[in-house]
């Protein structure tokens, strides 16, 4: 009688599984390495209100015929809304963003803070079927 070990991985098995680490590994870290923006536009009520660059340190209000809506803050490259007086305070809770395209939207303000400035990719479109 021969004695038949149980295999729960064959090599092919083994080598699938190795490349299939390597790639999800390999994703993580291109989708985690997005350029850093240098500058955070800000949008009250659908025009600029101001354009805040992202290297120095500032704490502002945001106000709107006098009306103070929210305290933005920049630090260390990145930008947040400190306090808002919205009801919610989503704007709030998203907290810090640094990263080319990101935003913080309040809708009941009508403040919109996006991140942009970064250096550009070499492709403008990126598809897939």
């Amino acid at each position: 009688m021969r004695n038949h070990k149980l295999r729960i991985f064959s090599r092919t098995d083994f080598w699938f599984l190795t490349f299939v680490c390597i790639a999800l590994f390999s994703w993580m870290a291109i989708s985690h390495v997005s350029p850093h923006a240098s500058k955070a536009v800000i949008l009250v009520h659908g025009k600029v209100y101001k354009i805040v660059p992202l290297d120095k340190n500032a704490t502002f209000d945001v106000r709107w015929r006098g009306v103070h809506l929210m305290t933005v803050q920049t630090k260390n490259g990145a930008v947040r809304v400190e306090e808002s007086t919205c009801k919610n305070k989503i704007c709030v809770h998203t907290g810090w963003i640094s990263k080319d395209g990101q935003s913080i939207v309040c809708v009941p303000n009508r403040v919109i803070i996006y991140t942009k400035g970064a250096k550009q990719s070499s492709y403008d479109l990126i598809t897939s079927q």
